[in-house]
């Protein structure tokens, strides 16, 4: 099973993930109750409720030392006013099932023996919601027949959260506007291609784009 101990090259292509900043879904069995989770992460500083920088309290505990992973889950709610303010998490390595950001995918069903270790969990409907064995050419299709050839920077992402329902649109936006002001139409077609899993684009310059088939 996933151990930093012993599996030391997958955990650092993990954390090579998490440190780029973009959303990804984890997807593994909590500890302690057995229940299914999916985490929508990504690398962040905790924002307190009133959007005021707040300090990450100390654990008590390093989470090496328990074969755990802490990351900020975005969809965390506050226990007090129960709104989606984000928090830490912390995941059993031994209980992840997968990790996927855009075109990467990390598959630990083998390794973790989940199908073994909680027969319970339906790994089909996890494929599914995480849209792992989703047609991706086909949701091409389907959004140029609703959105015509001429796209934006909104339209790709309203795409991309399509590909991947864990993110939302607003977030992905975000993201991609920022590419857009680091690099250019170059930079927001690379992010694309890699978010999409391989679907590309056609730049027609100022924030213009269509999508190559």
């Amino acid at each position: 099973m996933l151990r930093y101990e012993t599996h030391q090259t997958q955990i650092s292509q993990i954390f090579s993930l998490i440190n780029t900043g973009r959303f990804y879904s984890l997807t593994f069995v909590k500890k302690g109750d057995g229940q299914l989770r999916y985490l929508n992460g990504h690398r962040a500083t905790y924002k307190k409720p009133d959007g005021t920088e707040g300090v990450v309290q100390n654990v008590g505990y390093d989470p090496k030392d328990h074969n755990l992973i802490r990351v900020f889950d975005r969809n965390a709610l506050n226990p007090k006013t129960g709104e989606k303010t984000g928090n830490y998490r912390a995941a059993a390595l031994e209980n992840i099932i997968y990790i996927k950001c855009g075109g990467e995918l990390f598959d630990f069903i083998e390794e973790n023996q989940i199908a073994k270790r909680f027969p319970y969990v339906n790994l089909e409907e996890v494929r599914a919601k995480m849209k792992i064995d989703s047609a991706i050419q086909e949701e091409v299709q389907n959004f140029v027949n609703e959105t015509g050839d001429l796209l934006g920077i909104v339209d790709l992402a309203e795409f991309l959260t399509r590909v991947d329902p864990n993110v939302h649109q607003e977030d992905m936006q975000g993201m991609l506007q920022q590419e857009y002001q680091n690099g250019g139409d170059e930079a927001v077609r690379k992010f694309f291609y890699e978010m999409s899993n391989g679907t590309d684009l056609q730049i027609l310059g100022r924030g213009k784009y269509a999508l190559k088939f």
